[in-house]
C-alpha cells in the first residue's frame, strides 16, 4: 500500500555528484538520478522509451543524460533530444520525469500527480545545517515494509529492550505518550522519570546518576520523523559537578519504499555543538549506526518474515499501540486519495 501524492527522500545531496548517476527504486517504480554539469537535479523513470534500456547504465552529458545502449539521448524534462542517425525525434520518445526538489541537504521527489506537487507540502527539518548542530547522515536499506517502520517510530517502548545496548531507556516499557494529533500528522511524547543514562551519555555530561528525559516525536504523514530529547539529571548536584545545564539532541527517520516489502531509511543524528567534539561524534556515529543496524533492522526484518510466511495473522494490540493504529490509519486514508 503506497501513498502517491507526497515528497519522498529519494537520496542525500551528498549522494549525487555532478556527472553521476543514482539508480534507485522508489515505490516499485526504478528511476535514475543525476546532477549535470550545471549542478541541475533530474529524476526521470529508468527506462528508455527505445527499447526499454536502463538510463542508469549511460552517461551524463552536459545536458541531458545518453542511453548507452543505441544512443538516445534525454533532457532533464525527459524529452528526447536526439535519436543517432535519425533526423527527427517523434513526440512519443519521452520517459517520465519527476518533480524534484533539493532541501536541508535531502534530495526530495514526487511521484503522483506532478500537479500537485506543492514544495510547501515538504516537512521542514531545522536542525539540517542549523550552525548549533553538527549533523551525521546515514542511509539503511531494510528488507520490511515501509509501515512496519513506522510502527517501530510510533512506539517507543522498544527502546528498553531492542535498543538497550545502544540509547535504551530504562523504563520505557511502562511509559504511555501524551498523543497531540493532527489531520495528517501526530505529535507524541514520553516522559521518563529516573532512568538510567546511557554510557556515551553519562560520558558527554559528566552526570553519574539517573536522569528525568522527555522524548517527542513529530509525525508528518507518512514516513517523515523528528525526534528531540531533554535530558536534566535527577540530583541537582550533578548539575554542578558535569554539564551545568540540561543536554538536548534530536534526530530524524526518513522512510521511502522501495517495495511493498523493502524500505530505504534515511537518517541524520545531530548533536549539539556544546559537545560534538570530533571525538563524540565519531563516537555518536558508531552508536547510531549500531542502532539501526544491529537493532532495529535485524528485529523488523524477522517481522517481514513472520508476515510473508502467515499473511494474514492477526496483530495483537496493548494499550501502548495508539500512536500505532492512528498513524496505520491514516495512511489508508492517505492511499486512497
Amino acid at each position: 500500500m503506497f501513498v502517491l501524492n507526497q515528497w519522498y527522500v529519494v537520496a542525500w545531496t551528498s549522494d549525487v555528484q555532478r556527472g553521476a548517476l543514482l539508480a534507485r527504486t522508489v515505490l516499485g517504480q526504478p528511476i535514475v538520478i543525476y546532477r549535470t554539469e550545471n549542478g541541475q537535479l533530474s529524476v526521470l523513470r529508468d527506462r528508455c522509451a527505445h527499447r526499454h534500456a536502463p538510463l542508469s547504465l549511460g552517461r551524463v552529458e552536459s545536458d541531458g543524460i545518453r542511453c548507452m545502449y543505441h544512443g538516445l539521448k534525454y533532457g532533464g524534462d525527459g524529452r528526447c533530444t536526439e535519436i543517432p542517425g535519425q533526423g527527427s525525434v517523434p513526440r512519443s520518445f519521452r520517459v517520465e520525469s519527476f518533480p524534484v526538489i533539493e532541501r536541508d541537504q535531502l534530495i526530495w521527489a514526487w511521484f503522483g500527480n506532478a500537479k500537485a506537487a506543492d514544495a510547501a507540502r515538504i516537512p521542514t527539518l531545522p536542525v539540517h545545517g542549523h550552525p548549533d548542530w553538527r549533523l551525521i547522515t546515514g542511509y539503511t536499506y531494510v528488507q520490511a515494509d515501509y509501515r512496519l517502520m513506522v510502527d517501530n517510530a510510533m512506539d517507543l517502548t522498544h527502546l528498553a529492550w531492542c535498543h538497550i545496548g545502544t540509547s535504551g531507556a530504562t523504563g520505557a516499557s511502562t511509559v504511555r505518550p501524551e498523543l497531540f494529533r493532527r489531520k495528517f500528522g501526530l505529535k507524541y511524547v514520553y516522559d521518563y522519570r529516573d532512568s538510567v543514562l546511557p554510557e556515551f551519555h553519562r560520558r558527554v555530561t559528566g552526570w553519574r546518576g539517573t536522569a528525568d528525559r522527555i522524548q517527542a516525536v513529530d509525525w508528518d504523514a507518512p514516513c517523515t520523523f523528528q525526534l528531540s530529547v531533554q535530558v536534566t539529571p535527577t540530583d541537582s548536584s550533578d548539575l554542578k559537578r558535569g554539564r551545568s545545564t540540561p543536554m538536548f539532541a534530536a534526530s530524524s527517520h526518513l522512510f521511502t519504499p522501495e517495495t511493498e516489502t523493502s524500505t530505504h531509511f534515511f537518517w541524520g543524528a545531530p548533536l549539539h555543538t556544546d559537545f560534538a567534539t570530533d571525538e563524540n561524534l565519531a563516537d555518536w556515529a558508531k552508536i547510531v549506526t549500531r542502532g539501526f543496524q544491529s537493532e532495529d533492522k535485524p528485529m523488523i526484518e524477522a517481522q517481514q518474515r513472520n508476515i510473508k510466511g502467515q499473511p494474514f495473522a492477526r496483530m495483537r494490540a496493548t494499550h501502548y499501540d495508539e500512536a500505532v493504529f492512528y498513524a496505520r490509519s491514516v495512511l489508508e486514508k492517505l492511499a486512497a486519495t
